[in-house]
């Protein structure tokens, strides 16, 4: 069984899900295309994250192991080195970076180019600043974004997350981060489940 979107409207909070059975269909082999590098956006993204993260530790309560989602993405989370443009690439609405990211994952289920939801913090060119934002990564750990056309002049930090962690309720609810309650997270961080 899997779920699968029922294609309601959605926004951050997003789609319900529905469960069905799906047929296997024959890997399809992974589409080429090109590579780039995001090694300094990604670089100056985990000093931008690193500052933040120092700017909120005196907040921390003694019960928290966290004082931000930035030290949490930093803790849990990698620094992405590459971007892959697929050949085909379509764009999802912006805006929608963790439905559209989620939908590439599932599009890419039972694929020779099956993909990793992602989610943490990019430093898109056109803002220099850090959002919280959300891709997916292919086998070979390269960022595909399925939201953002200038991915190859950005930079990533992010988590890795498995869609059972994703999916493990009723709706679909991105608005809270990596899956967990912003306190549940800096209370406890992330269980090692939701780890891909």
């Amino acid at each position: 069984m899997v779920y699968l979107l029922d294609g309601s409207p959605h926004g951050r909070t997003g789609p319900r899900m529905t469960q069905t059975t799906v047929t296997s269909r024959p890997p399809r082999s992974p589409r080429p295309g090109r590579i780039h590098s995001v090694r300094a956006g990604s670089a100056t993204l985990v000093n931008t994250l690193t500052a933040q993260a120092a700017r909120y530790e005196g907040q921390r309560s003694p019960r928290q192991r966290f004082a931000s989602l930035e030290s949490v993405v930093l803790a849990y989370g990698r620094r992405f080195t590459k971007v892959r443009i697929p050949v085909g690439h379509e764009l999802g609405p912006m805006r929608q970076c963790y439905n559209n990211a989620f939908h590439a994952v599932v599009e890419s289920l039972g694929t020779a180019d099956q993909l990793t939801y992602c989610e943490g913090f990019a430093l898109p060119a056109s803002l220099e600043l850090a959002v919280e934002h959300a891709w997916a990564v292919d086998a070979a750990g390269r960022v595909i974004d399925p939201t953002w056309d200038d991915a190859p002049r950005c930079g990533y930090v992010g988590v890795p997350l498995t869609l059972a962690h994703l999916m493990n309720r009723d709706q679909l609810d991105f608005r809270d981060p990596l899956g967990v309650t912003l306190a549940d997270l800096k209370r406890d961080g992330l269980p090692a489940s939701a780890l891909a």
